[in-house]
Order: C-alpha cells, then structure tokens, then sequence
C-alpha cells in the first residue's frame, strides 16, 4: 500500500501551509540501479548515537506504490519522536524497480528487515522496533513473527499490497481488500513481540468496503503480550491518519508510554483514548480569544473552503483569529480543519498581511496568496490563490469559530 495516496492528498493545500518538520528530510535514489536495499538516517538533525548511547533502534519501512517510488516518503513525525526521546532512527529505503508484489518481494523485505534486527541484536542495541506504514507496516508485522529480538512493532494502516485502493479502484480491485484483512490477521496471530500498536483507521482507501475492525481486533486478543489497537473508532480517518498532526497530538504521548522501555504495560489491551471533546480546530498559538470589536476586523472568523477547480474542491474548514487590527499591518492566525472526511491534517500558522485595495493580502515568498476582505455585512471575505494562478480557494467567513 502507498504512502502515495497520503501525499496526493496532503499535497493539495500545499501551497498555504507550511511543510511538517519531518517533510525537511530529503532522500535520495538508490546508490545504482542494482542496489535494492540501502538505509540512511530517517532525521537528518538526528544522527545515530550508537548502540552504547542510544536508548535503541527503531527500523522504519516505508510503503508501496506499485513501480512508482517511495523511497522519498518520510515517517510521520510521530517517529520523529523517538529520534527526540533518544533512540536510533533508521529509515530502510527500497529500490522501487525491485518491487512485483507481495507473493514476489515481500519475503525478500522480510528477510532483509530480519537481517538488520539481528545484525543490530549482535552490534550491541537494547532494544529494536520494527515500525512502517502500509506496505512497510505488513513487512514489520512479518519480521515480527520471524524473529524474537524485537522490543516492539508498530503498524500503522498495514497492507500487504497496493492494489486494493487508490483513486483508481473499483469495486473489484477494492474486494481485494478482504484477502489482505485475512492475511494482516494470519500475520498478526504469528507475532513473537511483547508490545504491539496498529493503527487501522475508518475510512482506510486501501480496505475495501468492509470495517475491518473486528478481525484484526480479534487476532490481536490472541497474544500474549501488550497490545494498543487504534481502530475505526477514531476521530481521525484514512489510510494517511497517521500522518496528521491531530495523531500524534491526540494520541502520541499514550503511545509514548506504552512503548516507554522502563514501564511494563499489562498483558491485553492498553487503550488510548481520543480527547473529550474532539475540536474543529487547533488554536492553542493563539494567547487568548480576541474580543470582537463589531464591524471591525477583530474576532474569530470562520467558514468553508471553495475552489474554482472541479478537481480540487474542499469543503474544508477554515478559521481565521485576528487579535488586533490597525491602518498598517494585520496579524492573523489561520487555522485549518480536518476537513469535511476528518482526513485532511489539523494545522495552524500565523501570517502578516500588507494593506492592498479595500483589504489586506499576504504573498508567501511569491508561492502563494492569501487576501482577506471585511464586508460591509460584518463578514469577511478569503481568498488563497496559487502562484500560477490555476488553484483559486475562497471562504465567506461569518464570525465565530
């Protein structure tokens, strides 16, 4: 399965907002066209420590688009977390003309992800996690049943293939689907690791029609050890949900503690909870509410994204926090919503907008531009326009957020 599919629809508002830290790392090809296998630092702001230094290793594998690469993809920064916490985050890279499906590669990703864990056992580390998104997170579950040196797995919307969803699948390549819910669940049953997270959100593009919540569920209650099962009971959704910062936000720190090595979770099911009250919008940049002067600018604003583009279209929510206004510069805080599928990522930044005509406007490094308008109605009036001008985004904001 692709990471692809997560990175078409991130991509979308890629013009407005700012790229996520762990998106900085760049990638490169494969050393010559023969190599299959090469590793490199996942973050380059962190560089190994050694297994005499590090709290451990964590491999990450990346996912699947048929010939197409993803050696370019980044973990979510929820990894990135534990390049933070201290340990070794080593990203395996894939030579993308070496895949031909799983029957054909799998168990040679298999195999080599089982090597590195064992070559990492015998070089000192203390502790190893095999982690991966997709297609990498089936090729970690298989390397967990293969080998007993693993501290944990983490699988985050686990697949043993592409070919089961995307923008191009129909009912028959999506009924694909339900094979890879059995073998996800073969694999799980087959797990030799004490501590195990799955992710497996509502509204997965590569599950087919079917929740498949209570098989995965029910392989996962068969092991001895610790689990966490972060299923379609989620407020975020989609094969990507990982990715978004309300994730790593809403559940990054029970994560965090389940896998913290100096604490012993009970055998079963730990549960991560999702936040009380789940919010339209993340606004903790902002010090406090601005208090809304009428027919003034100050306030929240709020309203949905359009688009002039048949093939870009929103429906996204957006609101827009002015804490003060004068004759010169204006200073807002745009925050974004997940979107009206809960998939799109949760974000929030600050922009300084220049006095132009009747409103105000800011041009993000000549890459994009964001024009904000009063109404005499007491509304305002957004518009996000592309460099090239093609991609036009506009909201009718009414206040309050």
């Amino acid at each position: 399965m692709a990471f692809g599919m997560w990175r078409i629809l991130a991509s979308l508002l890629a013009v407005v907002l700012p790229a996520p830290s762990a998106l900085a790392q760049a990638y490169g090809p494969p050393p010559s066209s023969w190599t299959a296998y090469w590793d490199v630092p996942a973050f380059a702001d962190h560089p190994y420590k050694g297994p005499d230094k590090a709290r451990g290793v964590l491999f990450w594998s990346h996912g699947v688009s048929g010939k197409l690469p993803q050696y370019d993809s980044p973990p979510p920064d929820l990894i990135r977390d534990f390049a933070r916490a201290g340990w070794d985050v080593v990203k395996i890279q894939r030579n993308n003309t070496h895949e031909n499906g799983w029957s054909a590669s799998g168990p040679r990703h298999v195999a080599d992800l089982v090597a590195r864990i064992e070559k990492a056992h015998g070089d000192g580390y203390r502790r190893i996690v095999a982690a991966g998104q997709s297609y990498g997170g089936a090729i970690s579950l298989e390397a967990a049943s293969a080998t007993d040196r693993l501290f944990a797995v983490i699988a985050m919307a686990p697949g043993h293939g592409s070919d089961a969803g995307g923008p191009s699948a129909g009912a028959s390549s999506a009924r694909i689907a339900d094979t890879r819910q059995a073998r996800l669940a073969t694999a799980i049953r087959a797990v030799r690791t004490p501590r195990v997270v799955m992710m497996m959100a509502d509204g997965d593009e590569f599950m087919g029609f079917n929740n498949p919540t209570p098989v995965l569920r029910a392989a996962l209650t068969t092991l001895s050890g610790s689990f966490v099962f972060l299923d379609a009971s989620m407020p975020v959704r989609g094969h990507g949900a990982a990715y978004t910062p309300q994730f790593r936000r809403w559940y990054g720190n029970c994560l965090a503690a389940f896998l913290d090595p100096d604490r012993h979770p009970v055998p079963g099911e730990t549960r991560c909870s999702p936040p009380d009250t789940v919010p339209r919008f993340f606004l903790d940049a902002l010090p406090a509410p601005p208090k809304p002067a009428p027919g003034g600018r100050v306030g929240l604003w709020s309203g949905s994204l359009d688009s002039t583009s048949t093939s870009i279209d929103y429906g996204r929510e957006i609101c827009v926090a002015i804490p003060e206004s004068g004759q010169g510069r204006l200073r807002a805080l745009l925050a974004f919503g997940a979107g009206p599928e809960r998939k799109a990522a949760m974000t929030q930044f600050w922009r300084d907008f220049e006095p132009e005509g009747d409103g105000f406007a800011h041009r993000g490094n000549q890459s994009y531009r964001i024009a904000l308008r009063h109404r005499r109605d007491d509304g305002m009036e957004l518009e996000i326009t592309s460099a090239n001008g093609r991609n036009v985004w506009t909201a009718s904001l009414t206040r309050g957020c």
